[in-house]
């Protein structure tokens, strides 16, 4: 199922398969103290800013290169999770594990050091440890909807799609525009033949942001639908809807 599921390249967020972007996102739980991840070196924080602002350009070199410095200053666990995820987007996978566990080690209640990871393990196929990280950080922090989707793509990859859909309701509990979670439970909902289910949550995709009618009318998960009267008429409110904002 895991070719059906729609992967959205979401700002601050590297997600399976997609593009590999930005977590620059701290911990938020409730009770964690969110000064222990940086360095109080006032040059340090000036390099992981640089890194930032890299990061934001999609300059991954120079971007290490900052991050690399602030951690030789001084180091902490968001330069290391920030550095493992450049590292990632290189494909530079054993760095990227690395300097994730680094980050996890300085701070074992930094739910994004354990995404970072999770995201670099999937990466190296190894779903059991990607889940086991992803489990963490939604424990760590369970208002961050990206943690769930991901979580929810691992079950995919590892044919789980029950845990997926629970993952997927997860997301959208935590943010309820999260629209590529919507997708994905119509594509399982599809497969299992609910045509009611599936029409329902593509429906608040669409309700939430998604407007790709060219895609969603080519979606192979979709073929238990597509013929539908709700399905077709969700098409064509979508394509009218694209060419008004053009």
């Amino acid at each position: 199922m895991m070719s059906k599921m729609l992967l959205v390249n979401i700002f601050k967020h590297s997600l399976i398969g997609g593009t590999a972007v930005i977590l620059f996102s701290c911990g938020t739980s409730v009770g964690f103290d969110n000064t222990r991840i940086h360095s109080l070196n006032i040059e340090a924080k000036e390099y992981f800013k640089q890194g930032v602002e890299y990061t934001r350009e999609n300059r991954p070199d120079e971007a290490i290169g900052a991050y690399t410095r602030s951690i030789r200053i001084s180091p902490s666990a968001a330069a290391y999770s920030n550095r493992s995820i450049e590292y990632r987007r290189k494909g530079l996978l054993d760095r990227a594990l690395s300097d994730a566990s680094k980050a996890i080690y300085l701070s074992p209640h930094y739910a994004d050091a354990y995404f970072t990871r999770g995201n670099a393990y999937v990466s190296k196929n190894d779903i059991d440890r990607a889940i086991k990280d992803y489990a963490r950080a939604i424990e760590l922090d369970p208002g961050q909807a990206v943690f769930y989707f991901n979580c929810g793509l691992a079950y995919d990859k590892s044919g789980s799609p029950e845990k997926a859909a629970a993952m997927y309701q997860g997301a959208v509990k935590a943010d309820p525009k999260f629209f590529a979670a919507y997708y994905n439970l119509a594509c399982i909902f599809s497969h299992r033949k609910d045509v009611a289910k599936a029409l329902e949550y593509l429906g608040k995709a669409a309700s939430a942001g998604y407007h790709d009618a060219e895609r969603l009318r080519q979606e192979a998960c979709f073929g238990n639908i597509r013929n539908t009267a709700a399905f077709r008429a969700l098409l064509s409110r979508m394509k009218k809807k694209a060419a008004r904002s053009q």
